[in-house]
């Protein structure tokens, strides 16, 4: 019984023990996802203003396909 109940013991020690783990794995994770949704928005951003900048020689480029392909 006295085995029986420390084994018990020692599992529930090492669920807990995992338990810890998983929630300081997952507050990092938290932190992580802050900076990603920061990186997002920049590389959004960076994106967003290289298709301004681009959008006109793209129409150019549209424009000229569309005049070859008649």
């Amino acid at each position: 019984m006295f085995e029986k109940t420390k084994s018990v013991w020692k599992a529930g020690k090492r669920v807990q023990a995992e338990v810890n783990n998983l929630q300081a794995n997952l507050k990092k994770l938290a932190a992580s996802q802050d900076n990603l949704t920061a990186f997002q928005h920049d590389v959004q951003r960076a994106v967003d203003r290289w298709q301004f900048k681009a959008q006109p020689r793209l129409d150019k480029i549209n424009e000229l396909l569309k005049h070859l392909n008649q």
